[in-house]
C-alpha cells in the first residue's frame, strides 16, 4: 500500500467535507450517522472488520498490554464506536468495561470494583474526575492504581497531561480517532505523532485543497484528511476531517476545529442544523454560540439569542421554545440569554464566539468571517 495519501486518493480524488460527502448505499450494511447524524457513511461487514483492524493496529502502537484491564469512560454511547469496541479492546487486553463520567461516584465505585490499569476519557472528563476525587471523595488518585490514561476527543487545556500524570503516577497518551466512524488511526506520544497505518491519514492546507504532510510535519495550521479508498462509500474521495493540528504543539492529537460544526464536550454541534432549528423561532434577529472552559474542567456553551421585539425578552414561553429548539440538535447543556436586538442596529460577526480559541469557523460554504447565513 502506498504511503502517500495523496497518490493513495488517486489524482482525480474529489475532496469533500464530512457535509458534503455524497450519500451513497452499500448493501447489508452498517450505516454511521456519526455524531450529529447530518451524514450517513454505509460500510459492509467487511469493511468495519478493516476499520476494527486499523484500530487495534493503533491501539497496540499505545502499549496496551494482555494482563491490562481498560475502562472506557467517553462523554457518550458510541462516542468512538469503532476505537471502543469491545470487539477491538478485548483480544488485546485481560478484560474491558464501560460507566459513563457524568455518574462520578458511579464511575469511581466501577474503578474501585474492575480496578483497571488503562482508563480511557476525555480530558474534561479526567480532569473534572479528579477534581471530584479530592473535593468530594478526598480519594487520593494514585490509590486507584490507573497506570496509563488515554486521551480522546478533545483538546485538552494547557498543562492537562502533566497534571494527570502527576496526579495518577500515569503515562498520558492521546487516541486520534477520525470522526466519521470512530476508528482509531493514530496516537501522540513524547516522540510524537505516530499512525497506527499508513496511508490513511494526512494534513492538508486549510486554505487550498492540497497535501502538505504525509508525515505529521507540516509548517503551520494544517487540516486532517482522510484517504480510506478501501471503504466503498469514501473510495475516491479526500475527507476534511474537521481537526486542525497547530506545528508547535507537542500534546493533543489535534488542536482546534475548524468548518460548519463545533467540538464541545467531546461532541460535535452542527451549527448549520443550529440555525435551521433556530429560525423557526419567532423575533430571532441573530444569534452566537458562546463557549469557553476558564479554569473549569468542562466547556460551558452559551447561546446569545437576539430577539427583534423587546416583549419576548423573559417570556417563559419564547424561552421554553428556544430550549427546545436547541435541545433537538444536541443533548448538550446550553445556557440560553435573550436580548433586544432591532434590526437597525449592530448585528453580531459570526456564529461562534469561542474563549477556548479552538474553532476557527471557515468551511466550505461558509462566509470568510467565520459567520453563516440564517
Amino acid at each position: 500500500m502506498s504511503s502517500d495519501p495523496a497518490a493513495t486518493a488517486g489524482s482525480d480524488a474529489q475532496w469533500v467535507s464530512r457535509t458534503t460527502l455524497p450519500v451513497s448505499k452499500v448493501p447489508q450494511s452498517l450505516v454511521f450517522g456519526g455524531d450529529p447524524a447530518d451524514s450517513l457513511v454505509p460500510v459492509s461487514l467487511e469493511e468495519l472488520g478493516l476499520l476494527r483492524q486499523y484500530s487495534s493496529a493503533t491501539w497496540a502502537l499505545a502499549g496496551i498490554k494482555s494482563s491490562d484491564r481498560v475502562l472506557v469512560s467517553t462523554v457518550q454511547d458510541g462516542g468512538f464506536p469503532v476505537a471502543t469496541a469491545a470487539e477491538v479492546i478485548a483480544p488485546l487486553c485481560s478484560g474491558v468495561t464501560y460507566a459513563s463520567p457524568r455518574g462520578r461516584l458511579r464511575l469511581l465505585h466501577t474503578i474501585k470494583a474492575f480496578k483497571p490499569t488503562v482508563w480511557v476519557t476525555t480530558p474534561c472528563a479526567a480532569l473534572d474526575f479528579l477534581a471530584r476525587l479530592y473535593m468530594e471523595f478526598n480519594v487520593d488518585p494514585f490509590e486507584l492504581g490507573i497506570e496509563h490514561i488515554v486521551l480522546v476527543g478533545e483538546v485538552a487545556s494547557a498543562g492537562a497531561h502533566k497534571r494527570l500524570a502527576d496526579e495518577f503516577e500515569s503515562v498520558v497518551t492521546d487516541l486520534y480517532c477520525e470522526p466519521i466512524f470512530g476508528a482509531a488511526l493514530a496516537l501522540r506520544t513524547k516522540e510524537g505523532m505516530q499512525s497506527g497505518e499508513a496511508g490513511l491519514l494526512a494534513l492538508a492546507s486549510l486554505t487550498e485543497d492540497t497535501i502538505v504532510s504525509s508525515d505529521w510535519k507540516a509548517d503551520s495550521n494544517a487540516e486532517i484528511v482522510l484517504t480510506l479508498n478501501q471503504i466503498e462509500a469514501l473510495k475516491g474521495f479526500v475527507v476534511r476531517t474537521g481537526h486542525v493540528v497547530a506545528p508547535d504543539q507537542a500534546v493533543n492529537s489535534f488542536h482546534h476545529t475548524v468548518g460548519d460544526r463545533l467540538l464541545a464536550r467531546g461532541r460535535w454541534i452542527p451549527l448549520s442544523l443550529m440555525s435551521k432549528s433556530l429560525k423557526l423561532i419567532d423575533g430571532l434577529q441573530a444569534w452566537q454560540l458562546q463557549i469557553e472552559r476558564g479554569e473549569g474542567t468542562l466547556d460551558r456553551i452559551t447561546l446569545k439569542m437576539g430577539l427583534n421585539r423587546e416583549s419576548l425578552i423573559g417570556n417563559p414561553m419564547w424561552n421554553a421554545r428556544i430550549r427546545e429548539a436547541v435541545a433537538a440538535v444536541t443533548p448538550l447543556a446550553v445556557t440560553v440569554e435573550t436580548y433586544h436586538l432591532p434590526e437597525d442596529e449592530p448585528q453580531p460577526q459570526g456564529l461562534v464566539v469561542d474563549m477556548r480559541d479552538h474553532h476557527l469557523g471557515g468551511g466550505e460554504g461558509l462566509k470568510p468571517d467565520g459567520g453563516w447565513p440564517l
